[in-house]
């Protein structure tokens, strides 16, 4: 530990001095000590060595996650398939669920399928759009990943000629 960390240290640690960000830190030691030869990037280097600082440092996550924000009911729908290919035998041969989630009311919607295949997937998602719109909805968005299953001509086919956009996502 050379002069200025040991400098710095027991100035750190005194209850009425330390424990300040590194620039206020920094202006401290230059206004009570100005013929200390201390620099601001060394006094960020130590701080950032200090166990409090270390345990309670901010963590900066902007733009971690896309926001997706629906406006009304079936506005946006989030699909994807679970693998339930381990409980085939007791579920009679079915071995995935597609999953489909209202963004705007959260509800959820699930329906069984024996193979992710691109036909079954249409069939179904046919099913729910028609389920839908019975109930007076319009599907304006469909957020699925980037799956073979989503990622065909049946698919996009299936929400093009009613205008429904199909986004994909890598989660």
């Amino acid at each position: 530990m050379n002069n200025n960390e040991s400098f710095l240290k027991d100035i750190y640690n005194k209850p009425n001095t330390g424990l300040k960000s590194s620039a206020k830190f920094y202006k401290y030691i230059k206004e009570k000590y100005p013929n200390r030869k201390i620099t601001l990037k060394e006094i960020k280097d130590f701080i950032d060595k200090q166990v409090p600082n270390q345990l309670f440092k901010r963590v900066n996550n902007k733009n971690l996650y896309n926001k997706t924000i629906a406006y009304f009911v079936a506005d946006t729908l989030q699909t994807d398939t679970l693998d339930f290919n381990t409980y085939k035998s007791q579920n009679k041969g079915l071995r995935y669920i597609l999953v489909c989630i209202d963004v705007y009311s959260r509800k959820i919607g699930l329906r069984s399928l024996r193979n992710k295949s691109a036909n079954e997937i249409v069939k179904v998602m046919k099913g729910i759009r028609d389920e839908i719109t019975e109930n007076g909805y319009t599907i304006k968005n469909i957020i699925t990943d980037v799956g073979t299953e989503y990622k065909n001509k049946n698919f996009y086919d299936l929400f093009q000629d009613v205008q429904i956009f199909h986004k994909k996502q890598c989660i």
